[in-house]
């Protein structure tokens, strides 16, 4: 899926995230390791009301840098498009959200 190629560096992510924003079907990255955390049903009620799906990375996960900057690109978009209302209903596992709340 995502980052298939890490031959380009991080700086595809971006790039990435504006592409699957562009067809409407961005990603709120997820590093799960061996024992993934599953929220469901809430998870597929907020992916379809702020229209984002969530995707969970095993134990072998791009860089952390590449997702970051991924995750970054689509909060940036999620706020442009609903305000904060999203940030409290998604997943507190989301990579990078913690820091990213702090800074915004």
């Amino acid at each position: 899926m995502l980052f298939a190629s890490m031959v380009a560096g991080c700086g595809v992510a971006d790039s990435l995230a504006q592409m699957d924003i562009a067809k409407q079907r961005p990603f709120l990255l997820l590093a799960g390791g061996i024992a993934p955390v599953a929220y469901m049903p809430t998870d597929a009620v907020i992916e379809q009301k702020f229209q984002f799906h969530y995707y969970e990375y095993g134990c072998s996960a791009p860089d952390e840098a590449c997702i970051l900057g991924y995750n970054q690109r689509v909060f940036d978009y999620l706020t442009s498009k609903y305000g904060k209302k999203w940030v409290k209903a998604v997943r507190p596992d989301v990579v990078g959200l913690k820091d990213w709340k702090k800074a915004h």
